[in-house]
């Protein structure tokens, strides 16, 4: 049996602009700290912290620009995302209650035992992941408009193809 196989690339304009904007946060932030070395106590650890995580995600971004590893793969068994990476996670069919597919926002991917899922994970993705459940979303989403535009439709049908499985 031959196992179908569809990779799902990030869109490198969105990545672009995301590193322009985190280049502009980190460059303005450091010229704060620099110029304003005086102010409050509560600026200074704003700006410094402001700067440290928005490195990791600039630096991250020119990672997923330079590598050109997919952002979703899906096969007949299995949604993996960010594979070929330290923050890849592979959600077996079977272990998928359902899926949110929103019109708009992220999709979500709700597990029957979700919690344990989670637990089984490395500390990378946990700590990465960690901040969808502090906001109300399932720790493992997938925003379409990260995908290229001229793949978003056939992720989108699939997705909905999976959902309807379940």
């Amino acid at each position: 049996m031959v196992e179908t196989k569809m990779d799902f690339y990030h869109s490198k304009v969105r990545l672009f602009f995301g590193n322009i904007f985190t280049i502009f946060l980190v460059v303005s932030s450091v010229l704060g700290v620099i110029f304003f070395p005086e102010e409050s106590l509560f600026f200074t650890a704003l700006l410094l912290f402001i700067i440290v995580l928005f490195s990791f995600f600039t630096v991250a971004n020119i990672l997923k620009m330079i590598r050109g590893y997919p952002y979703i793969t899906i096969t007949d068994e299995y949604i993996q995302l960010d594979p070929f990476t330290k923050s890849e996670i592979t959600i077996y069919f079977k272990d998928i209650d359902h899926l949110k597919i929103p019109p708009k926002g992220p999709v979500e991917i709700i597990l029957y035992q979700e919690d344990d899922f989670f637990a089984a994970l490395s500390f990378h993705n946990k700590a990465r992941l960690i901040m969808n459940r502090f906001t109300g979303y399932s720790p493992f989403t997938l925003n379409v408009k990260f995908v290229r535009k001229q793949e978003r439709d056939a992720l989108l049908k699939t997705l909905e193809l999976i959902a309807r499985r379940k």
